[in-house]
């Protein structure tokens, strides 16, 4: 029973033979209707009083005709149905397409904003907080840049997959855009669940991923933010994970932090000298000073380093080391590193004119001016403008600039070298060497 039950079931799932079995139970009631009326002796009564017109025949056409009509029906039926299917196949992976990442079949953000609504609105309710965790792929660019754009999409969907086997259930992950994602966790109770839940993301990334026969390494920086304490607004929320995120960035990658009103302190303070850099050269606010080197046989200056000092209209005196990143990261040091050369070289000249001892000044030079293409032709039309030789001028760089982009580096190092001008590094063996 069970058996024959289960082939009627498998018979009636076809669409077609359902349109059939309904046609031949239609035609059957219209047959037995016909009969108990009558209908079949009115209509050979009709055909025999006018039998000129031979109407037998017409109904036996209109019979055969309407059957022939209902089967084109029922086919019919069957292809459009076959056709809203495939409609709304269509329309779901539409769908699918525009909430959902194509790479790393991770929700896209406008998906993650609605999700996290919803969370938001939950922990009001039940006196929970709600976590946005942003994650950002440690110098992805590199990666890119070395095997090619296909090793960096493959990078990222195993990325979001590793981190995928570490969240929960109902928490959310997103791809916000590029190598960042986004992470929403609810119901927290405890910061210390969300501590534990990003040392385990961060503990994924121990293990090189294996793409094409190639072992690639990378590391996370997560910047954390938990919702009332740090606000409410998505776009806030957003803005404070984010800023962690870079904090996380500058203490060494790798690492996650959480935000905090100090960190949105030290940011507004960080923007406020970015500003006040943009202008700084042109109201003249920039001077350079100069430690001299000297040999301690002679007792003479042999040469001297140019330190660029700044004393801000509105901040006063800024040291160095809190203006010179910044401007490294706002691409302002190209403009300043040419300003400093042109002072640098007129200082020289002045201190020939007044009779003084020939020494060498020394420049530093920035990794962003090292890996730019323009440098060298730079420094060239400084010594051509102030009429010096090459042998005058000493450039000076570290040795972390110089591993930011080896081949840019090299490039600008063997410009520098045919021109004439001296080289020197600095902060030798610091992180990156030893003896």
């Amino acid at each position: 029973m069970s058996r024959f039950l289960d082939f009627l079931s498998r018979w009636w799932s076809r669409p077609f033979r359902r349109d059939i079995f309904f046609i031949i139970v239609g035609a059957t009631i219209l047959f037995v209707f016909a009969a108990e009326n009558d209908l079949f002796e009115w209509l050979h009564d009709v055909s025999r009083r006018y039998e000129s017109y031979e109407l037998d025949e017409i109904f036996v056409l209109l019979i055969v005709g309407s059957v022939a009509l209902m089967l084109i029906l029922a086919r019919n039926v069957s292809h459009l149905k076959k056709e809203i299917a495939m409609r709304h196949r269509a329309e779901a992976e539409v769908k699918r397409l525009a909430q959902y990442d194509s790479l790393t079949g991770l929700a896209k953000r406008e998906l993650f904003e609605d999700q996290l609504k919803r969370a938001l609105a939950r922990d009001v309710m039940d006196g929970k907080r709600t976590a946005v965790i942003f994650i950002d792929l440690d110098n992805f660019k590199a990666v890119n840049d070395c095997y090619g754009h296909p090793y960096g999409d493959a990078l990222l969907s195993q990325v979001a997959q590793r981190i995928s086997q570490r969240i929960r259930t109902g928490d959310t992950l997103a791809r916000f855009a590029g190598d960042e994602f986004i992470l929403v966790v609810e119901g927290i109770d405890r910061s210390n669940d969300v501590h534990m839940l990003v040392e385990k993301i961060l503990g994924e990334m121990d293990k090189p991923f294996l793409i094409s026969n190639v072992e690639i390494s990378v590391s996370l920086s997560i910047g954390i933010v938990l919702s009332p304490d740090d606000g409410r607004d998505i776009q806030e929320l957003y803005r404070k994970a984010d800023t962690a995120m870079y904090q996380a960035k500058e203490d060494g990658k790798g690492t996650y932090r959480f935000f905090s009103r100090e960190l949105e302190s030290k940011l507004k303070a960080k923007l406020r000298i970015r500003q006040c850099l943009e202008s700084a050269i042109e109201n003249e606010e920039f001077r350079l000073v100069y430690q001299p080197m000297v040999d301690i046989e002679t007792g003479k200056v042999v040469s001297c380093e140019a330190l660029l000092r700044w004393s801000s209209q509105e901040l006063g005196v800024v040291s160095p080391e809190q203006f010179i990143p910044i401007a490294e990261e706002a691409g302002l040091m190209s403009d300043i590193g040419a300003w400093v050369l042109d002072q640098a070289c007129a200082q020289l000249v002045a201190w020939q004119r007044d009779g003084l001892a020939a020494v060498r000044v020394a420049v530093n030079l920035s990794y962003k001016q090292l890996t730019g293409e323009d440098y060298v032709s730079q420094v060239q039309g400084a010594l051509n403008w102030h009429q010096l030789s090459p042998s005058m001028l000493e450039v000076e760089l570290t040795e972390k600039s110089l591993l930011e982009d080896l081949n840019s580096s090299f490039r600008t190092l063997h410009g520098l070298r045919d021109l004439g001008v001296t080289l020197a590094l600095d902060d030798y063996g610091e992180g990156y060497s030893s003896v």
